[in-house]
């Protein structure tokens, strides 16, 4: 059964990719119990080292192997985002309600499993008063914040950032569309920007004695890919050698809560589910690093509410902006009081279909039923995520033209209205927000129920008076979405609430990008302050958690204690 599977393998794009693939018809016969024998039965057959995939690139059969024991093959063939979160999810949960005595004189609990449902609804999880108690004091609490930088492996740290974030061509692979390499490079690419802003943060120290936290400058995710492609045991030795080269007094201290690292684009980046491809696996500490990240994959899911304590945990993760370079004049241009009267387009969206949200956004625009089906002022392009997706994220990132799209992205933004951001394989803003909104266009954040798309600075910055949040859960659904928006060019109210929702996207869009900000007002905040502001809360939090235990506890017997 394995080898009959393995022989269809060459349909597959790239076996890591986190999407939907055409190797799930050869594996169905794996039965769900048989995935890691599968595996094994792998690597004692006679088979070819390596398969060619359809984009050119050798698969090697290890890789295969890894991907089948790790069961992620069974996941993302038949599952979405939206599907996985769903079936993580149970609809009820068990509550006891008291005790009642029975006829007989015993006592029994009287307990029931209750729909979920009705507690979901009443869920806003935005803890508006102490939000606001924070947003009022972090400036002081972000001057008390002093980072010190460890030194690390350079195979770990920005060497292996360089590789990545390079252009894919100087590894011998196409640039042309959005593959794997390209992926990569962009993820590597902005691991590297929001380093390069904590370096230029000014809130650096030298002493370890006097640093808040603690900056680990590496990116081991990398070298997971590293190893997955290659199989070159350096890769793993490097990542060991990073957590175990920590200076034990400094990251043992407070078990490496007080420290954090960069991931890019998302967390965990790889979707491989083995032991060495978790960068946690190395170190006891290690999973007590804080995370910044423009996507984190446990984060999304408001059903976390009903597994106790789980949201501490996540404050572990900071949610950062994507790297996209703001020009103030331009925006002012685009958006200010002196710009140019409505836009002609009202809505937009560049993206592929993969995501059960943007499925129904697909469903919808091919059908000739829908009135606004032919509507110059209406751009929905969701293209099936195969080659064809590949046009439209090189419209929404790069600006060229797609198959089907009716002119460069980017242009395109500029004169729209409003920009759906809807959630592809995480739920997260994702780049092209920050392209839509570096030029004047109005974020509409489109989700799933019962998920929702991580934002950064939520409780930093008023996004729900820039950007505009709601559901959709069929296509009837994403056309009563585009109906409001397209309408609200066409009335006066309408027109007011989108000059209304520009100015504030123009007054707080500095801090939504990341250095350099170009073209903008001296002493402009950028992101690097709002990711300052969530270490400092963290700092605060860590405080909390305080305990008094010297370490190694003096003795009495060893002439240790003192009074």
């Amino acid at each position: 059964a394995a080898r009959g599977a393995v022989a269809t393998a060459t349909s597959v794009d790239d076996g890591r990719r986190a999407g939907r693939c055409t190797f799930c018809s050869a594996t169905a016969a794996v039965g769900a119990a048989s995935w890691k024998r599968t595996a094994l039965m792998l690597s004692a057959v006679p088979l070819p080292p390596q398969l060619v995939c359809r984009s050119g690139k050798p698969f090697a059969v290890r890789q295969l192997a890894l991907l089948l024991a790790s069961g992620w093959l069974r996941g993302v063939c038949s599952e979405f985002i939206e599907d996985t979160a769903a079936a993580a999810a149970h609809p009820t949960f068990h509550m006891l309600f008291g005790a009642k005595r029975m006829p007989d004189g015993e006592a029994r609990l009287m307990s029931s499993d209750t729909p979920k449902a009705p507690w979901l609804d009443a869920l806003a999880l935005d803890f508006a008063g102490p939000a606001a108690a924070l947003a009022a004091s972090v400036g002081a609490l972000a001057e008390a914040v002093r980072i010190f930088v460890h030194e690390v492996p350079r195979c770990v740290g920005e060497e292996v950032l360089e590789v990545f974030g390079g252009t894919p061509s100087d590894s011998g692979e196409s640039v042309s569309g959005f593959g794997w390499s390209r992926a990569l490079q962009f993820h590597a690419q902005h691991a590297a920007a929001v380093h390069r802003a904590i370096l230029s943060s000014g809130r650096l120290t030298s002493d370890p004695g006097s640093a808040t936290m603690f900056y680990i400058p590496a990116f081991p995710g990398l070298l997971v890919e590293r190893w997955i492609d290659t199989n070159e045991p350096d890769a793993l030795n490097c990542i060991a050698s990073l957590w175990h080269n920590l200076p034990e007094e400094v990251f043992l201290r407070n078990a490496g809560y007080d420290h954090f690292m960069v991931a890019g684009t998302a967390h965990p980046y790889s979707i491989c589910g083995s032991m060495e491809c978790d960068v946690t696996a190395y170190h006891p500490f290690a999973g007590n690093v804080a995370i910044l990240a423009g996507g984190v994959r446990e984060l999304g899911s408001v059903d976390v509410a009903f597994d106790p304590s789980a949201m501490y945990r996540h404050l572990r993760m900071i949610s950062v902006p994507f790297p996209v370079i703001l020009d103030c004049e331009r925006l002012e241009a685009l958006a200010g009081p002196s710009a140019p009267g409505p836009r002609p387009i009202a809505v937009t969206f560049f993206g592929s279909a993969n995501s059960r949200v943007r499925g129904h956004f697909a469903a919808l625009a091919a059908d000739p039923r829908w009135m606004r089906s032919g509507d110059p002022r209406v751009i929905l392009d969701v293209l099936p995520d195969v080659e064809a997706g590949e046009n439209a994220r090189r419209a929404a990132l790069d600006g060229h033209h797609g198959s089907s799209t009716r002119g460069a992205g980017i242009d395109v933004y500029e004169e729209s209205e409003f920009c759906l951001v809807l959630p592809g394989h995480l739920y997260e803003l994702g780049r092209r927000a920050w392209d839509a909104m570096a030029r004047g266009c109005l974020p509409v954040v489109v989700s799933s129920e019962p998920l929702h798309v991580t934002v950064p600075f939520a409780w930093q910055l008023p996004w729900q008076d820039f950007a505009i949040f709601t559901t959709a859960d069929s296509p009837e659904e994403a056309a009563d979405v585009i109906e409001v928006l397209v309408r609200a060019t066409e009335t006066q109210e309408g027109r007011h609430g989108i000059a209304r929702r520009r100015a504030a996207l123009l007054q707080h869009a500095p801090s939504l990008f990341l250095p350099p900000l170009s073209r903008c007002p001296l002493g402009a905040r950028s992101a690097i302050d709002g990711i300052i502001g969530e270490l400092a809360a963290r700092q605060a939090a860590l405080a909390a958690l305080s305990m008094v235990r010297p370490p190694g506890w003096p003795r009495a017997r060893g002439g240790e204690l003192r009074v």
